[in-house]
């Protein structure tokens, strides 16, 4: 396993796990749209991925800075879930 420098790593978490599949089967919950959503490009998007047991999917994006450098904005790093606020999972 490589490990990747001046990465983030996040879990969301859906309380009705059902809705994590609903939206990879949709594509509201999509490589493309989650990096859309941070302003990156694809390949700064390392990991989008769901976990069913977890009823959750995992994000890995590439930072642009090392965490806890001086230009670091978000060490602690819950200022990243907003970004998928806007991304809507159909009902149904």
């Amino acid at each position: 396993m490589s490990v990747v420098t001046n990465s983030q790593g996040f879990r969301v978490w859906m309380r009705l796990g059902h809705l994590v599949q609903r939206g990879m089967r949709c594509g509201a919950i999509e490589a493309g749209r989650i990096a859309a959503a941070y302003r990156l490009p694809p390949e700064d998007l390392l990991v989008c991925k769901p976990f069913d047991a977890a009823l959750d999917f995992k994000i890995i994006i590439r930072r642009p800075v090392s965490s806890g450098d001086l230009m670091d904005t978000d060490v602690y790093g819950c200022q990243q879930h907003v970004l998928l606020t806007g991304i809507v999972v159909p009902a149904g």
